[in-house]
């Protein structure tokens, strides 16, 4: 008699066991499937996040293009070889690694090579081509590099391009034709390479344009005319696909310009005069085109000056001078609109080719020297004297722009 209510316990234990079985395999699969998705929207599914598929936040920088950058701890230099060939050098900047040596990246240019970051930080390039195209490379970076270079179309475009990210991260490239008038093209998208037809500009150039996002976010385009008078197109608006009417500068000038913002957010530009000496015209409050009007600021020019900020924001302007040393000057102060005495810093340099600053705060001259190789010299500290003298470790065999 005691056997039978045993064995129905027996079988009712057996069937909550199964119940249970069944609820624990169950359950936390309802419950796991109701947690949002922690993913970024597009990643596919099964991808963990973290991958390179991302999306990248937009990394917008407000330096033009230059034929020089800092990566980290380096400086990658990009110049024209003697075929026209796109070269390109790592200035590891340490007595005990040397530059990595040059190395062909494919196209061939018409004029320098110059280098900027994308959206997504992604060091690229564009030249002049032999056809009279403009050309791009997307990845130029040291560690990535590709020899695949895009038509970007245009045609009898002469020179080196002019390229920098507007207020939104896109990649704005400004060229010259041979009949002096000025063209320009954008991406569509950020980070894409997609671009616009070329539209021509209502500012002619004689020499080579500059440009720079100015401090209130807009592209200005800057040339100088065949009448020897420079001219700034500014955008309507931060990304505008506008343009303002041209503001004429005046001056009396003969090469290319050359143009920085100062650490109030002004913009300087300068050029060579016709009596060869260096002219400066400065903004009178940041972008608000309002401009001071043309000052000497001395010296004797072969060629265009450079222009940049030091390790102390201080605008230093750099030339070479008629024996072929190269010398600079810079701005006594932030409110005077004087200049130092240009100092000699060496060299026997044909040809300069950029400045860069450095992770120690040091500004880093290279020039293609009178011999045809690449050369370099550096300050002994931030903002700082003296320099070394002029390294010839780069080497290289460039011909004379």
């Amino acid at each position: 008699m005691s056997a039978v209510p045993r064995r129905h316990n027996d079988q009712k234990l057996l069937v909550l066991v199964g119940i249970g079985g069944i609820l624990l395999t169950v359950v936390p699969f309802l419950v796991l499937s109701r947690i949002p998705d922690s993913r970024p929207a597009g990643t596919p599914a099964g991808m963990p996040t973290g991958t390179a598929s991302m999306a990248q936040p937009v990394q917008i920088t407000p330096q033009p293009a230059t034929s020089v950058r800092l990566a980290g701890d380096r400086v990658v230099v990009f110049a024209k070889g003697g075929d026209g060939a796109v070269l390109r050098n790592v200035d590891n900047l340490t007595a005990e690694k040397p530059p990595s040596g040059w190395v062909d990246l494919g196209g061939r240019a018409a004029g320098q090579p110059v280098v900027v970051n994308d959206a997504r930080g992604r060091m690229g390039a564009f030249i002049v081509g032999v056809d009279g195209a403009v050309w791009r490379n997307p990845d130029v970076d040291p560690t990535t590099a590709t020899s695949t270079w895009r038509d970007l179309g245009g045609r009898q475009f002469v020179g080196t391009p002019a390229a920098a990210q507007d207020a939104r991260g896109r990649l704005v490239v400004v060229a010259r034709s041979s009949d002096g008038r000025l063209w320009e093209s954008h991406q569509k998208e950020v980070a894409t390479e997609t671009w616009t037809d070329w539209r021509a500009l209502p500012i002619g150039a004689a020499s080579d344009p500059a440009i720079y996002r100015d401090s209130h976010g807009k592209i200005r385009i800057l040339a100088v005319g065949s009448n020897g008078r420079m001219a700034v197109l500014s955008q309507t608006a931060p990304a505008a696909e506008d343009w303002s009417a041209p503001v004429d500068l005046g001056g009396q000038l003969t090469t290319a310009p050359a143009a920085v913002l100062d650490s109030k957010g002004r913009m300087h530009v300068f050029a060579r005069g016709v009596d060869g000496s260096c002219q400066h015209n400065g903004e009178t409050n940041p972008g608000t085109g309002q401009w001071l009007g043309w000052n000497s600021c001395g010296g004797q020019l072969v060629g265009s000056p450079l222009a940049v900020l030091d390790g102390k924001n201080t605008v230093v302007v750099f030339a070479i001078s008629p024996s072929g040393s190269v010398s600079h000057t810079w701005r006594k102060s932030d409110i005077q609109n004087t200049w130092m005495p240009w100092k000699d810093i060496g060299g026997n340099i044909a040809d300069l080719v950029g400045v860069a600053l450095d992770h120690r705060g040091r500004l880093i001259v290279y020039g293609v020297g009178k011999r045809g190789g690449m050369e370099q010299t550096h300050q002994a500290g931030r903002a700082a004297g003296p320099w070394s003298s002029w390294s010839t470790e780069l080497g290289g065999v460039f011909p004379p722009d």
